[in-house]
């Protein structure tokens, strides 16, 4: 792609209490050989060292940087709504600050499709974590991205995508009033995609981007259920407002409560026992392989923790589908 034909994006970074990963973010950034005409910061209320990090950045920041310490923490919506506001280019590219760009050509990969194609409102990357980002984290933190480290899934959730911004408004933005910061659920990302879609072609493309997530080391069993609690409830959120079609995508979303229905399957205990334990061999595969978890003592309550996740996330799954959205307006 020429750079002649280029049209400078406006970067548009979420941040809430990231000062693990924030530097590494905006470094990949800067260094894109794509060019940046802005890139947008915007801080939900942060209680850690993340502004005076991003403050620190800025000075010396080769790219114009603005940092919009917001003073309610409204959440994701609320942050990529008035950084999409603020922002001068045409295009717009979300970023989450736990994201981070491995190359200096990513952007430009990310981009090329809406330069190329009228039609294209917007593209997504690669989602990747590498092997020496799994292996920093805590033995729960590790856990809960077993079966995801060391693969690339394309995917759009807002950790590095590009959206035309004339699209981005004409299908109403990110739902603020449905995803708020209290909601309990996610699937912002979800509810955008499929309304863009009926707007345009939204394309996936060969750019990449590693996800960090949190590299503070403090990630334990209250965090992992935390996790996955809101994840449960947010497949369950998706059903509600997507509905079950298309019926191949969604199946995943059903998983562990057809397994939480396997314990009334008319077979022997023994034979449930060992259909669930064979579940945990196969779910926790990494940590029983890697030679820096299988020897945790912790390794020995994997087993019961895969089990307990099954009916945990199932429940908070079917409340998900039982519980009004927060857009839901309930008379008095």
């Amino acid at each position: 792609m020429e750079m002649s034909q280029a049209i400078p994006v406006s970067v548009i970074v979420a941040m809430r209490n990231s000062e693990t990963t924030i530097v590494a973010c905006l470094e990949g950034l800067i260094a894109q050989e794509y060019p940046i005409r802005e890139i947008i910061v915007l801080d939900n209320v942060s209680t850690d060292g993340s502004v005076g990090l991003v403050e620190d950045f800025a000075r010396s920041s080769p790219i114009a940087l603005r940092l919009i310490r917001q003073s309610v923490n409204g959440g994701l919506t609320t942050s990529y709504n008035l950084g999409a506001e603020l922002a001068a280019s045409a295009l717009l590219v979300f970023v989450h600050s736990d994201s981070m760009l491995p190359s200096t050509n990513e952007l430009g990969r990310l981009v090329g499709p809406l330069l190329s194609d009228s039609q294209v409102v917007a593209a997504y990357p690669i989602l990747m974590m590498p092997q020496d980002v799994w292996e920093r984290f805590p033995f729960w933190q590790k856990y809960l991205f077993a079966r995801v480290a060391l693969t690339e899934k394309p995917s759009m959730c807002g950790k590095f995508d590009c959206i035309r911004k004339e699209a981005y408004q004409r299908v109403g933005r990110h739902n603020t009033k449905r995803f708020t910061v209290s909601c309990g659920y996610g699937g912002e990302d979800s509810d955008l995609h499929a309304r863009l879609i009926k707007a345009g072609k939204i394309v996936g493309t060969s750019a990449r981007v590693i996800h960090l997530h949190d590299l503070s080391g403090d990630y334990g069993l209250r965090s992992l259920f935390g996790t996955r609690k809101m994840l449960a409830r947010t497949y369950g959120k998706i059903l509600v407002f997507q509905g079950v079609r298309p019926v191949v995508e969604k199946l995943p979303l059903l998983f562990k409560p057809m397994l939480a229905c396997f314990l009334f399957a008319p077979i022997p205990m023994w034979g449930i026992a060992g259909g669930y334990l064979l579940f945990s061999l196969l779910h926790s595969m990494r940590l029983y392989a890697s030679p820096l978890t299988r020897m945790n003592v912790r390794i020995l309550l994997v087993p019961l923790i895969d089990m307990a996740l099954i009916f945990y996330e199932t429940f908070w799954f079917i409340e998900g589908l039982l519980t009004s959205p927060a857009d839901v307006k309930r008379s008095d």
